[in-house]
């Protein structure tokens, strides 16, 4: 995980998994699921909203 920007409104964070089954989401939107996935590296933060992509099964992505 890390900051992409930082304001006085929030904090944009980018994380990503080679393993999807570590990040306990059902979908892009699943807010509530993303919710356990910073905290033990940020107490107390709260996802607001979620914009994803699924680098895995993108075929232009080629597995990477």
């Amino acid at each position: 995980m890390v900051t992409y920007t930082h304001s006085s409104e929030g904090s944009w964070l980018i994380e990503s998994s080679a393993n999807p089954d570590k990040l306990q989401i059902s979908e892009f939107d699943d807010v509530q699921g993303m919710q356990p996935a910073p905290r033990p590296l940020l107490l107390g933060v709260e996802v607001e909203s979620l914009v994803g992509w699924d680098w895995n099964n993108d075929p232009l992505a080629l597995d990477t």
